[in-house]
């Protein structure tokens, strides 16, 4: 399972990546509201994209991520 987040990705192809979220996640945000959660089927979208390993080490399968690069993917979504 740790593979699967290990091949490199650099800074610009993360936020692509999460930007590209961004219309479903708006579009879905009143019936996210009203579930009172994230739908599992985004959490597990922003799990494959990596968001949940970008900044731990790739040698434990993250992505290794500057935290300046996640943090501007977090206000992103």
């Amino acid at each position: 399972m740790l593979e699967r987040h290990s091949r490199e990705v650099d800074s610009a192809s993360f936020l692509d990546r999460i930007s590209s979220l961004l219309p479903d996640i708006r579009a879905r945000a009143p019936a996210t509201e009203k579930l009172g959660k994230v739908p599992d089927d985004i959490v597990q979208t922003l799990t494959d994209v990596g968001v949940f390993r970008a900044v731990q080490p790739r040698q434990w399968g993250g992505l290794e991520l500057d935290l300046a690069t996640f943090y501007e993917g977090m206000v992103r979504l």
